[in-house]
């Protein structure tokens, strides 16, 4: 029901948390990057290719997951071998790189 409602009733709003996004935000961040992309291009850090211009986020967009995906994240030996599908092999292969003079 609340699919056909208009974009700007409470209910709408209410049910959907991206009712802000319409095709005419989405149009004018992309303007608003295209010239501020021109700008830069013209500039000395433009030349060099420094300090690019990115997208303004926006609440809907997804955060970025390539950055924070691995950071923090250590597995230690067993978990590792683990997540690598167990096998006993692998499991004596990762001992002895473990015991092997030099690896902390």
């Amino acid at each position: 029901m609340a699919a056909h409602l208009p974009v700007e009733s409470a209910t709408w709003r209410d049910v959907n948390p991206h009712w802000r996004r319409t095709i005419d935000t989405d149009l004018l961040r992309l303007v608003e990057h295209s010239l501020r992309w021109l700008v830069w291009a013209k500039t000395v850090d433009g030349e060099r290719g420094r300090n690019i211009p990115h997208l303004i986020p926006m609440p809907w967009d997804e955060p970025d997951q390539t950055e924070s995906v691995w950071r923090g994240d250590a597995l230690d030996w067993d978990d590792t071998a683990d997540a690598l599908g167990g096998d006993p092999r692998l499991r004596d292969a990762m001992q002895r790189i473990k015991d092997h003079e030099g690896w902390v």
